[in-house]
């Protein structure tokens, strides 16, 4: 493993309709965070990308202890609208969503949500 990837934060970030559920603190406490404009559509968890880019910029400054930390892993799981699984299409918009919001690296996860140490372990088995 990297060095810089020991001292990055990593995120773990659920997709849910208009809104983003993250620990934003070593807490084991869950928060939510909903846009101000609706982002989610009819058809779309991420319909608009300017609000959801806006949302998720706010939550990855909110990780940062210091200036001189580095830019965040996002792990981002979306949640809402997922059945059958992502197209292509919607695993490139989180992807460019959480690089656009200020990640350093971004993994898209489907399946069951992950826990504490699965998320250690999916980040240690991608470097």
């Amino acid at each position: 493993m990297k060095i810089l990837e020991k001292l990055s934060e990593v995120v773990y970030i659920k997709v849910i309709e208009n809104g983003f559920l993250t620990n934003i603190s070593s807490s084991e406490q869950e928060a939510t965070f909903l846009a101000k404009e609706p982002f989610s559509t009819s058809r779309l968890a991420i319909g608009q990308f300017g609000p959801a880019e806006s949302l998720l910029k706010e939550i990855i400054t909110k990780t940062k202890r210091h200036f001189l930390q580095p830019a965040p892993i996002v792990i981002i799981h979306q949640l809402y609208k997922a059945e059958g699984g992502l197209s292509e299409i919607e695993i490139r918009v989180l992807k460019e969503l959480a690089y656009g919001a200020g990640a350093r690296a971004v993994h898209v996860w489907q399946g069951d949500e992950l826990s504490k140490k699965a998320i250690e372990s999916e980040i240690y088995k991608s470097t």
